[in-house]
């Protein structure tokens, strides 16, 4: 007889157009329990064949991919017809949120981060069938406060077997962060990331935004054409070989970018052998143990005493929002024994066909009439 788990949810993390995360831990037998992070549809969404296939693919997409640099999810389900999928929860904090305490980093700090991202997205780029993700940028990267960087967020990455499909002509990507063929609605590949993440790194070590402009039509435009200032005409000290390879990757013709992020990663682990900069974690964990000493020293307290980082994560999520888990209403069974292999696809697949032939239906209907 199956062992019955259960997600209980304890309240929002985040909220988008079509989805909302919940922090939520798995519970199990014999007092198992593991924090997660769960991103479902919104319930007013929830009916939507689009953003259920969208959903889908997101979930599918990240995970495929196991590598140490991209967030893993677990399980993906429906329950109630509502599609969902758990993740492992990250005890750290955003990118942006770094460049918000520090808007230059440490030169070694950046490379350090650059070099995981371009690990993780060669990754997802080298497979049989290449996921691109499309939205690599500081909201999208986390950095655990042990120093451990992961992407993020694949809610548009483009895949050859993605359920949906993108509407060219339709931009999809982040202003500021996307590349010139993603502003002109054209076909993209592992370039464009690479592009991405060139500016990314340009934000880390410059301090500056590789893009400024006054209204959205001109961001467009300068971002179209790669309008960029170079590092040195921002600052003299600026290291020119550092120039040299942000410049290769933010180039606005992609055949002149590197042809993969491997490459670009080799380019810039020289780059840091050649400096005798410091790109391990725990270097990366003394940066966010500064920047963030009083959520660092509130944990190791915590721990000192005992505390589970479940216990305290729980409890520090409850002083700050005034939530707590009312486990009567905020439940997702989870149907298998936790040996078991999951079994997501079948189900959940089904449920977004069985939505899609319901909605064609009822629109062929209506026009009908």
């Amino acid at each position: 007889m199956a062992a019955e788990e259960r997600y209980e949810l304890v309240g929002p993390l985040g909220t988008g157009g079509m989805a909302e995360v919940m922090l939520a831990r798995r519970v199990g037998p014999n007092g198992f329990e593991r924090l997660l992070a769960v991103k479902r549809i919104r319930p007013e969404c929830a009916h939507d064949p689009d953003l259920a296939r969208m959903l889908l693919d997101e979930a599918r997409n990240a995970a495929s991919l196991r590598h140490q640099r991209i967030v893993q999810v677990l399980d993906i389900d429906v329950r109630d017809g509502v599609l969902f999928y758990a993740m492992e929860y990250l005890h750290g904090r955003t990118l942006e949120d770094v460049l918000d305490r520090a808007p230059r980093l440490p030169l070694g700090a950046a490379i350090a981060i650059a070099v995981a991202l371009a690990d993780g997205l060669h990754h997802a780029h080298r497979r049989a069938s290449p996921i691109v993700h499309r939205d690599v940028a500081p909201s999208n990267v986390m950095i655990t406060y042990d120093g451990n960087v992961k992407l993020i967020d694949f809610g548009i990455a483009k895949a050859p077997n993605n359920l949906s499909n993108t509407v060219y002509g339709t931009f999809k990507g982040r202003l500021g962060y996307s590349s010139p063929e993603q502003c002109r609605c054209e076909l993209t590949d592992a370039r464009s990331d690479i592009y991405s993440l060139a500016v990314l790194v340009y934000e880390m070590t410059t301090g500056a935004r590789a893009f400024t402009a006054a209204t959205e039509a001109d961001m467009l435009d300068r971002m179209t054409h790669a309008r960029i200032d170079a590092p040195t005409s921002i600052d003299r000290t600026f290291p020119p070989e550092l120039e040299a390879i942000l410049l290769e990757g933010l180039a606005v013709d992609r055949t002149h970018r590197y042809a993969s992020a491997r490459e670009m990663q080799h380019a810039l682990e020289a780059f840091a052998r050649t400096n005798a900069l410091n790109l391990s974690d725990a270097a990366l964990s003394t940066l966010m143990h500064d920047l963030f000493s009083e959520d660092v020293m509130t944990w190791v307290k915590a721990r000192d005493q005992g505390a589970t980082l479940e216990d305290h994560v729980l409890q520090q999520f409850t002083h700050t929002t005034g939530m707590t888990l009312d486990r009567a209403t905020h439940v997702l069974p989870v149907r298998r024994t936790q040996r078991s292999r999951p079994s997501w696809a079948l189900p959940a697949v089904l449920v977004v066909l069985m939505v899609a032939v319901a909605y064609a239906i009822t629109r062929l209907l209506i026009t009908a009439r």
